[in-house]
């Protein structure tokens, strides 16, 4: 999506919608939506050697979406004839859309792994009654982008779950969660961290990250969790110059 002849503006304005914000995301209801996904993870799949596939967290659009006859997709739900809430219709189209890619990748090469990013706090209203996790307080996605993780780990549509989990004095509490649900659900997980919180937390600083470095290696009780970091590039502190001969770092 860089401005050219192939934006969907142009070439597909009927597969987009926009939240409250200016956000604005390929329409999961659309079935042309889905089957361009399923295009493109082919293509990347099957062209490419890959170890993986990792999605960013964004579904809906973020800062949430109108629930009434205003929201964009209203004509959808209503043609859908569901008997569903717009945000439990939503969130299935979500998990219906995680499915089939995951379906896609095995059926080309098993052993590329699926994965997604979400927000790291993912405790929806029925986390207790319907995956027999404690609830934690807190949800940026289950009515916000209408995603709910521990539903892809019940229904195993992942291999793992790379949670963002970008608040140093939360780190331990939410990674501990996120472990325990990855074990329950017999997925691998890799908490996502960021380099950033431990220069914004004056607090914090490099003993925040050898903090969460050993934190994560305690945690590993089956070979089931790991550590990303967000960005790599704020590990570095130059800056490359190439002249076509020579790369310097300054």
């Amino acid at each position: 999506h860089g401005g050219g002849a192939l934006d969907y503006e142009v070439t597909h304005p009927e597969w987009l919608m926009s939240g409250t914000t200016s956000n604005t995301v390929l329409n999961p209801a659309k079935k042309e939506v889905l089957q361009r996904i399923l295009d493109v993870t082919r293509e990347i799949v099957t062209n490419y050697d890959l170890d993986g596939v990792v999605f960013d967290d964004y579904f809906y659009p973020q800062g949430g979406t109108a629930e009434n006859s205003t929201a964009p997709d209203w004509a959808d739900y209503q043609a859908s004839g569901t008997s569903l809430s717009i945000g439990d219709w939503r969130r299935a189209n979500v998990n219906n859309m995680v499915g089939e890619v995951n379906k896609l990748i095995k059926s080309i090469k098993p052993y590329v792994c699926f994965g997604i990013s979400p927000a790291g706090k993912s405790s929806p209203p029925n986390v207790e009654t319907e995956y027999g996790m404690p609830a934690l307080g807190g949800d940026f996605q289950y009515n916000s982008i209408y995603s709910d993780p521990l539903y892809w780990l019940k229904h195993q549509q992942l291999d793992f779950v790379s949670p963002q989990v970008y608040w140093v004095s939360e780190f331990k509490k939410r990674s501990e969660w996120w472990i325990d649900a990855a074990i329950k659900f017999d997925r691998h997980m890799y908490i996502s961290t960021s380099p950033t919180d431990y220069t914004s937390d004056a607090s914090a600083g490099a003993q925040a990250m050898i903090d969460e470095i050993n934190m994560t290696r305690d945690f590993n009780r089956q070979d089931e969790t790991g550590l990303v970091y967000f960005e790599y590039k704020t590990f570095n502190n130059y800056t490359e110059k190439y002249d076509g001969t020579n790369r310097q770092y300054l």
